[in-house]
């Protein structure tokens, strides 16, 4: 990561001009300086990566959804024709089953 340029005594100069006393403004001053120096702060470059990561992400995302949609649609036209059958199946049972009865049955 590349240091940020950063100038304390410009900084201290106006937060003086601003109202604070000199220690405040160069205890802040150095505190912000500190923190532009650390490591923890993101550039650009970092900002860039970070996009280009989430697009990837993103594309990996839409296309593992739209495998899983074509599958949840396989599995759902599969069930339904199970579901059909057995449906058409007891169906046919309940059919013979008061035909037989009907057959049965002593006559009036």
């Amino acid at each position: 990561m590349t240091a940020v340029p950063f100038d304390t005594l410009k900084l201290a100069d106006r937060l003086q001009a601003g109202g604070f006393d000199a220690e405040q403004a160069c205890t802040i001053s150095s505190a912000l300086a500190d923190a532009a120096a650390s490591s923890d702060i993101a550039t650009k470059q970092d900002v860039g990566a970070l996009k280009q990561d989430l697009s990837a992400l993103e594309t990996s995302v839409r296309r593992d959804l739209s495998a899983l949609e074509t599958t949840f649609k396989r599995d759902l036209v599969d069930l339904e024709q199970r579901v059909t059958i057995r449906f058409g199946g007891m169906l046919v049972a309940a059919v013979g089953i008061i035909l037989a009865a009907f057959r049965y049955l002593p006559a009036h």
